[in-house]
């Protein structure tokens, strides 16, 4: 309730000791007292430079220009955010899901806040930037811990303690950022099998970004569709796919990740007084029921992982996410032997579940990785981006390096009977090399010293293969080089070769023997 008023007031006086209101709820309170709207307009202006106890919004504005108004002395008390996010609901939805979900998790990973925000990524003036937002979401109390790092989080400064003490929870969203883009990865391999999503033209998150950028939005990947009911003609009468827009929840998606997810589709895919078609899709280890049920009533796509994979796929899936994270950190080696054990034990288990061929094609790259490492390169990333022509991009499936010397290996995890063709050996050492060549030196700022350029088959090396990789004019300090099952098992660590030779064997015989093999050591 609203104390009894003076004649004579002050705004700070129409507004209750926990109480957040907008700058014209504030001027309808003063006219209700008898001032005049400009007035009014002129005493607010005074006292929000003059009176210690009004707080006043700056950088973040409503629609119009409004502010928001609270007594100083309720700024920065748990139930301020509450307020916030209720204020904000339907003023500025993206806000107030962000400060929802902090209220729930404490702390949000950069990349999970800029989703649930739906600021735009690229330059433009009707719309603000994450940064921007962010330097809004700082007035209701919002800091930023490990700010630069690749773990930077959002906390609500009423439960701030010391940055310690949250950079764990924060690291612990990293790794979740990171198994969404496993499970993004995996879906979208399935998706491809089914042909919903094209095997060309799709973009997957890197480890260190977590995201990809459609028309200004991020997304956890996105592709595109040539199913018959998606593609639309142009009045050249050709033929245009369907976007494909997905976002993956390692744990459960809840109704703020549904309605973000539909506010940047419709951003991205807004183009003027047209909308462009698109394919929404949502995958989640679990969904809340309002969260579903508005997924299925906007005609979006959803995913169950548990239902589709199984918790023991799932848990696979964590050891793969451990390793990746532990490949890029220095002297683990023995701890990620140890682990590559563990999650080919756990393939073993699996047997016929039918994402076991995924989860071996990506044991595949990790296994190369590990032996990178066992070698001595450091810095090893799977799936490393690199700019290729026209905004086109193209992925390094293992990428390291060691001083000033770089590897890239490209893994092709095919059946003993499939042979590399000509077309792949050209497509990796005359297209994705020179690219990340040229995207390191360019980061680096320096030149390269060796680079060694391999492809790794579980495959067969056919001759053809051969002829064309020995027929390319490549750089002088390139080291080009095509491996088969054999000299890929003569680089794999003593220890570690039994169960890695099951994983080729598996590999090369379509991912359904590992009853028939002995695996154990």
């Amino acid at each position: 309730m609203v104390a009894a008023v003076p004649q004579k007031f002050k705004p700070s006086d129409l507004i209750g000791q926990c109480e957040l209101i907008t700058s014209s709820e504030l001027l309808k309170r003063m006219a209700e007292r008898g001032m005049g709207r400009d007035a009014a307009k002129k005493s607010i202006s005074r006292a929000s430079t003059r009176d210690p106890k009004l707080w006043r919004s700056g950088h973040l504005q409503l629609p119009h220009g409004e502010r928001l108004f609270a007594r100083s002395s309720f700024v920065g008390t748990p139930g301020f955010c509450r307020q916030a996010a209720e204020c904000l609901r339907e003023l500025r939805p993206g806000l107030a899901r962000c400060l929802e979900a902090l209220e729930r998790y404490t702390v949000l990973h950069r990349t999970h806040a800029h989703r649930l925000v739906a600021a735009t990524v690229s330059t433009n003036p009707h719309s603000p930037s994450f940064d921007e937002e962010v330097t809004a979401l700082a007035e209701l109390g919002v800091k930023v811990g490990g700010k630069g790092t690749e773990f930077e989080y959002l906390v609500t400064e009423n439960s701030w303690e010391s940055q310690s003490s949250y950079d764990e929870l924060a690291i612990r969203s990293l790794l979740t950022l990171r198994k969404e883009s496993l499970l993004a990865r995996i879906l979208t391999i399935r998706l491809k099998r089914q042909s919903l999503v094209s095997w060309n033209g799709n973009e997957l998150p890197s480890q260190s970004k977590g995201y990809v950028d459609y028309s200004g939005q991020i997304f956890t990947a996105y592709g595109f569709s040539w199913l018959a009911p998606l593609v639309r003609v142009n009045e050249a009468k050709k033929r245009i796919p369907c976007p494909v827009l997905i976002d993956v929840y390692a744990d459960r998606c809840s109704l703020s990740a549904v309605q973000s997810f539909l506010t940047r589709a419709n951003n991205a895919t807004n183009w003027g007084r047209r909308r462009q078609p698109y394919l929404g899709i949502i995958g989640a280890r679990q969904f809340d029921k309002n969260a579903w049920d508005e997924a299925k009533n906007k005609g979006l796509v959803t995913v169950n992982f548990t239902q589709m994979f199984g918790d023991e796929a799932l848990n696979a899936m964590v050891m793969v996410e451990q390793i990746l994270g532990d490949l890029r950190v220095s002297g683990q080696q023995k701890s990620l032997e140890n682990e590559f054990k563990q999650f080919l034990g756990a393939l073993e288990n699996l047997k016929s579940n039918p994402v076991v061929m995924d989860l071996c094609s990506i044991g595949f790259e990790v296994l190369a990785g590990l032996v990178l490492r066992s070698e001595g390169w450091e810095g090893i990333v799977l799936g490393q981006d690199v700019p290729f022509r026209e905004e086109r991009k193209r992925d390094v499936d293992v990428f390291g390096k060691k001083g000033d010397d770089l590897i890239m290996v490209e893994c092709k995890a095919y059946h003993e009977h499939k042979e590399l063709s000509p077309s792949e050996v050209t497509k990796f050492f005359v297209e994705t090399v020179p690219s990340c060549r040229k995207w390191w030196t360019k980061k680096e700022n320096k030149a390269i010293g060796r680079c060694y350029a391999e492809i790794w088959t579980s495959g067969a090396i056919g001759e053809d293969a051969k002829a064309k990789l020995k027929e390319l004019a490549l750089k002088d300090n390139i080291q080009a080089d095509i491996l088969g099952p054999d000299e890929i098992l003569a680089r794999i660590p003593s220890d570690m070769r039994k169960r890695s030779n099951a994983l080729l064997s598996v590999i090369a015989k379509g991912g359904q023997e590992w009853g028939d093999l002995e695996v154990n050591q």
